[in-house]
């Protein structure tokens, strides 16, 4: 174990493996913490609700084990409440025992990105009730993101690459973005790597970068 964790902080010093914030993965039931975790929470809470509305839960664990965090908000996923017992309960109870045990203000439920050429998001907010702000914001390598969660769909994927892109030496450069989304790239390069201006294409018109006037970009798309 000891060897595991020592290679571990080898590959993130060198920069192969980065420490994340904002996935979220609930320890199992019966795990050192799991009295206190936001899993057993939401057990518990859904649990009280379902005793409430006399609906019986038949020993049915509960699904919500992954979402990510971004900001006040939680990315989840949702199927499961279509299904018994849960789609049973009053979904807007349902969804605020989510918002509670999880500590989070507004919950949207992801569903499948579009397939289409702007690979647009169709999340949906669906607590607090009416709720239809979907704007959220993510710091990575002190670079500030911002979109939409219904009309964005925003990749963790790339991370590593979005840090080289800070650390390219770019000073004076004069640069093109095509399909620039929200600025993977376009914002390391300009804020970290010193480029001089960039033009950046997209054609999603719910990306960020249309209110960023300090990038001045051009649509040419």
């Amino acid at each position: 174990m000891l060897e595991a964790s020592h290679a571990l902080l080898q590959m993130v010093a060198s920069g192969r493996a980065e420490v994340l914030r904002g996935g979220h993965v609930c320890p199992p039931a019966g795990g050192k913490q799991a009295g206190e975790s936001p899993h057993a929470k939401l057990k518990k809470a859904l649990a009280a609700l379902a005793a409430k509305e006399g609906i019986d839960l038949g020993g049915s664990e509960v699904p919500l084990k992954r979402w990510e965090e971004l900001g006040n908000l939680a990315l989840c996923p949702g199927d499961w409440t279509e299904y018994p017992p849960w789609s049973l309960l009053p979904q807007s109870r349902v969804w605020q025992c989510i918002a509670e045990s999880l500590g989070m203000e507004r919950i949207a439920v992801k569903d499948e990105v579009d397939q289409g050429p702007m690979r647009q998001s169709h999340a949906v907010i669906v607590h607090p009730p009416g709720e239809t702000d979907g704007w959220v914001k993510s710091v990575q390598h002190g670079h500030s993101f911002e979109w939409d969660v219904t009309k964005v769909m925003f990749s963790r994927g790339n991370v590593n690459e979005r840090k080289r892109m800070g650390s390219l030496q770019a000073r004076g450069e004069i640069f093109v973005d095509l399909f620039c989304g929200i600025g993977y790239f376009t914002i390391p390069l300009l804020a970290s790597g010193g480029a001089e201006k960039a033009y950046v294409c997209e054609w999603n018109p719910g990306t960020l970068l249309l209110s960023v006037p300090c990038l001045q970009p051009d649509w040419h798309c």
